[in-house]
């Protein structure tokens, strides 16, 4: 794992990028590996296309690999921004390690896994995957190997959220998939997140 480190290693191991202090921060169209994005203090905006998510201490953004994005902060106080990037399959090893057999993982601990795709859009912070980056901001400030054991329980907690809102959209009543998704949107509908803003932004290298 490790910390803040340069945009060409994210993807290659687990890291996390950890901003604190920033006032007014800008970084367009950035591809990375599975993320979440967080923050602990303040807020920040990411946009993927035409979406806009205002994410703040009350709300998490899990973007897929291979996602471009871009994020803006701008702000009156300073922002802190807490996000968790991914080694290009680990999150897939987690899946693995949810569906086979203890047997057969065993047997054949390292055969790939299938690809995992997530939902991109903003949750509310009561779902476990805040409970464990809590858990990880947490740990930081004590001691970083400590930091490593989350990361999987991290990614456990993404797939049983992926999971639990697949099965919320079996529930929906709807004709089209697509009118499913739309219906569960109305959880964070209201959310600031939707809203837009413009400003002058200071661009610099990849934060989150």
């Amino acid at each position: 794992m490790e910390i803040n480190p340069g945009a060409a290693e994210l993807g290659r191991v687990n890291a996390i990028l950890w901003g604190r202090g920033q006032r007014r921060y800008h970084v367009r169209d950035f591809p990375g590996p599975v993320s979440v994005k967080w923050v602990v203090r303040g807020e920040a905006e990411w946009k993927t296309g035409r979406r806009r998510f205002l994410v703040d201490e009350s709300s998490y953004l899990i973007l897929n690999a291979g996602q471009s994005y871009s994020i803006t902060v701008d702000a009156r106080d300073p922002v802190e921004t807490f996000c968790v990037f991914f080694a290009n399959g680990f999150v897939e090893d987690a899946l693995r390690t949810r569906r086979e057999p203890a047997r057969r993982l065993l047997d054949e601990p390292f055969c790939a896994a299938g690809e995992t795709c997530f939902f991109e859009r903003l949750r509310p912070a009561r779902r476990p995957v805040i409970a464990r980056m809590r858990k990880l901001h947490a740990a930081l400030k004590r001691d970083e190997d400590a930091a490593e054991d989350v990361f999987f329980e991290l990614a456990d907690a993404l797939l049983e959220d992926r999971d639990e809102l697949q099965r919320e959209m079996g529930r929906v009543p709807a004709l089209r998939a697509g009118t499913r998704e739309e219906l569960l949107d109305t959880e964070i509908g209201d959310w600031p997140g939707q809203r837009q803003h413009h400003s002058r932004y200071r661009v610099g290298p990849p934060e989150a």
